[in-house]
């Protein structure tokens, strides 16, 4: 069912809204392919997963010699250089199509700049978000600054040092991951209130951790005890598993006091036969779909 249909039967519970109008949003189109997740340990950096296979990385470096070397010093660590985009089309082109998981982005990018890419790329919704590393001379300080504002997980100054490099890829998490338009916490809480969830849980807030990060890497779905739970339990200082129980909690409060005809259509097949409501991860899937695909 459309998103648009549910909002308008439900458009009374979003808070600071009296005129009866909701921003539309389109169907549900299509479920994002599953995608790889970042290497590292799970049980003590906030839920990075164990590598199963080499990292993509794509690369945005003018300068040859800068290339080369990155290039070299990225195979060394067991990460697969995809390619080298040299304008911001190119690049745009291949976040979309590649789906790598993390972009080295120049602040110079030749015929625009690395800001003006980033901000294109953030327009994007892959369902696998890349996480972008701001790579520029210290004397373009501003633009790493602008560039991290905007989303990039580090800068690493020019000429990169290999243990810069290093330290910064075994470090990423899913939290570095670029986040999108769609997946601002602005959205995912007005989603959520539509959905009768209310806000002064603590599962409403655990949910917008979720549902932006599911947003940005569609594959976390999959793992959320492995990878999910444990993410917004190390960013938010709790334990995993009241992560996981406030969440199923919060989803109880709205089955139970909610529209649940509305809620029935809106959910559709993702709905535990069993349980009649839906499972914590076809909620989080089912609505970060929808802030993907939507407007």
């Amino acid at each position: 069912m459309a998103v648009r249909a549910l909002t308008t039967e439900m458009q009374c519970c979003v808070p600071g809204r009296t005129d009866g109008h909701r921003p539309p949003l389109q169907e549900i189109i299509a479920v994002p392919r599953p995608f790889r997740a970042f290497p590292g340990s799970n049980s003590h950096h906030g839920g990075r997963m164990a590598k199963d296979s080499p990292l993509r990385a794509l690369l945005a470096e003018p300068d040859a010699h800068a290339y080369r070397w990155l290039r070299g010093a990225l195979m060394r660590l067991d990460v697969d250089p995809i390619g080298n985009a040299l304008n911001e089309d190119a690049i745009l082109g291949a976040v979309a199509s590649e789906r790598p998981d993390m972009v080295f982005l120049s602040a110079t990018v030749p015929g625009s700049d690395g800001v003006r890419v980033l901000k294109r790329v953030k327009a994007l919704s892959t369902g696998a978000m890349p996480a972008v590393f701001a790579c520029t001379l210290r004397s373009f300080g501003e633009d790493a600054r602008v560039m991290r504002e905007l989303g990039a997980c580090r800068a690493l100054w020019k000429p990169i040092g290999f243990d810069d490099l290093a330290g910064a890829i075994a470090a990423l998490t899913p939290y570095d991951r670029l986040e999108p338009e769609c997946a601002s916490h602005e959205r995912v809480g007005k989603l959520l209130s539509a959905l009768q969830i209310p806000a002064n849980l603590k599962g409403f807030t655990y949910l917008c951790e979720a549902v932006s990060l599911a947003v940005r890497d569609a594959n976390l779905v999959r793992s959320l005890s492995a990878e999910l739970y444990p993410a917004i339990g190390h960013r938010l200082g709790v334990k995993p598993i009241l992560v996981e129980r406030s969440i199923r909690s919060a989803i109880e409060v709205a089955w139970s006091h909610g529209q649940v005809d509305a809620l029935y259509r809106f959910f559709g097949d993702a709905i535990d036969a069993h349980r009649g409501k839906p499972t914590n991860s076809e909620f989080i899937a089912r609505v970060s779909q929808a802030l993907r695909t939507g407007e």
